[in-house]
């Protein structure tokens, strides 16, 4: 009994050899033969298409607008220098701190006493010197009649016609006038005002006080000579040119004035490294104060064929993504000025649309899907 169990032990271990030995013949069969693939179009296996939202923009005319702040200045200040001496006499209440005053109205007299006086004798010596010509053309008229008695057919000499002594009575009469001229100009100077419409900065003239002629008493500026000084950025002055005649507008707080750009400083700033228009104020009519703050906007060149894109459109170094059958495009925009409603930039092909938003990860040719487009 015991020999066949032991037998049937063996054939028992030799059926499980067996066996295994089937199973690991299988699996190197299985490992050699090709991989499978599940079933289905290879399309479904490639990446997914990108979705871009996209823009189309109509094609407009626009004015290139620059908005900037700057404040208001007058271009010279003007010195109060009488042009005669004397003693102040009368002072006009409009020539203090403040002060506004018409252009030819008198602001401060001196007493006249003197030039008056001046006037009176130059008078006097222009009449002498008129005497003294009279006398002169008698005297030549009876030389030469004599001379003629004397001396039938022949020419009276310069000396005997009295010439030299005639010309030095006229060059008395016209040194005479013109020390006339003098004296009345001064006359008229001991009343002063100035040839513009201002407004006095500083003034220190007082009824009683001694001037001196070309001694300084004050400052005053001409209002038709104000100006803003506004600050912008070299991109801006690229958008204005060319800068002179531009037409700008300045708001204040009691209104909006015309002004016109004149010209533009030399230099950048060393600090902001912006430059600084010049915009002359057009009227007189308003309230601007040498100081005050403004706000401005210039207008510049008429582009004629422009988009306005908004400003999420716009990519690295000023281009944007366009999209063309289906696949994305880079395409160089020239931006003439970044509004409020977003960016001026002249027309181009954009073709099925301007992509909106960052793109980072993509490359011109990539194949894009348009958002609330069937997918085909």
């Amino acid at each position: 009994m015991k020999r066949v169990f032991g037998v049937a032990q063996v054939l028992i271990v030799l059926a499980l050899v067996a066996l295994a030995s089937l199973i690991a013949c299988r699996s190197t069969t299985s490992s050699d033969s090709p991989p499978s693939f599940p079933m289905g179009p290879p399309s479904a296996m490639q990446a997914p298409q990108i979705t871009v939202a996209v823009v189309r923009p109509d094609i407009i005319s626009a004015t290139v607008e620059v908005d900037a702040t700057g404040s208001i200045v007058f271009r010279t200040a003007v010195s109060i220098v009488p042009q005669v001496g004397g003693r102040v006499i009368w002072v006009s209440p409009k020539l203090r701190n403040g002060g506004e005053f018409n252009a030819g109205e008198t602001v401060f007299k001196l007493d006249p006493i003197d030039a008056e006086l001046s006037v009176r004798q130059a008078k006097a010596d222009l009449a002498v010197a008129l005497a003294e010509m009279n006398l002169a053309n008698a005297q030549k008229d009876a030389a030469t009649e004599n001379y003629r008695l004397l001396n039938p057919g022949a020419e009276v000499p310069p000396l005997v016609a009295q010439e030299p002594q005639i010309e030095r009575s006229q060059a008395a009469i016209d040194r005479a006038k013109a020390r006339l001229l003098a004296a009345e100009l001064a006359l008229n100077r001991t009343e002063f005002s100035f040839p513009f419409s201002g407004r006095v900065l500083t003034t220190n003239v007082g009824v009683g006080q001694l001037l001196s002629m070309n001694q300084s008493v004050g400052q005053v500026y001409d209002v038709n000579e104000l100006e803003a000084v506004i600050p912008v950025s070299t991109m801006d002055l690229d958008a204005l040119e060319p800068i002179q005649g531009r037409r700008a507008l300045l708001e204040t707080d009691d209104g909006f004035v015309e002004a016109s750009v004149e010209r533009e400083s030399a230099s950048l700033d060393e600090r902001t490294r912006v430059a600084a228009l010049y915009a002359k104020v057009q009227s007189s009519e308003h309230k601007l104060t040498p100081g005050s703050f403004i706000r401005a906007k210039i207008f510049g060149r008429q582009i004629d064929q422009a988009f306005v894109l908004p400003e999420e459109t716009e990519q690295a170094k000023s281009t944007v993504w366009v999209v063309k059958d289906g696949l994305l495009i880079r395409q160089t925009i020239q931006i003439h000025d970044r509004r409020e409603d977003g960016l001026l930039v002249s027309s181009f092909p954009y073709y099925e649309g301007i992509v909106t938003g960052s793109m980072p990860n993509v490359d011109e040719g990539d194949s894009v899907r348009i958002a609330g487009m069937p997918q085909t």
